[in-house]
């Protein structure tokens, strides 16, 4: 078997209630650089949720929704 393949047991698990600026930049770093037997998870109300600096220009109609929103699922599972 390839090591690089072998599948590693799951030794701490973060769980993240919300999806505040810090926790959104913990899972994408995470997601670039994971660490192995870490597991994470992010626990929150909406699959997809407005960037909260965009908000005050989404009400003066300079941005449409689609563009100040983060998937959650999606980051997620990248």
């Amino acid at each position: 078997m390839n090591p690089s393949s072998a599948i590693i047991p799951t030794e701490k698990h973060v769980v993240l209630i919300g999806a505040g600026n810090a926790h959104l930049g913990f899972v994408r770093r995470f997601g670039m650089n994971p660490i192995p037997g870490v597991a994470v998870t992010l626990v929150s109300e909406a699959s997809v949720i407005p960037y909260s600096a965009m908000v005050p220009g989404y009400i003066a109609r300079d941005y449409a929704w689609d563009e100040i929103t983060i998937d959650l699922v999606r980051l997620c599972r990248r």
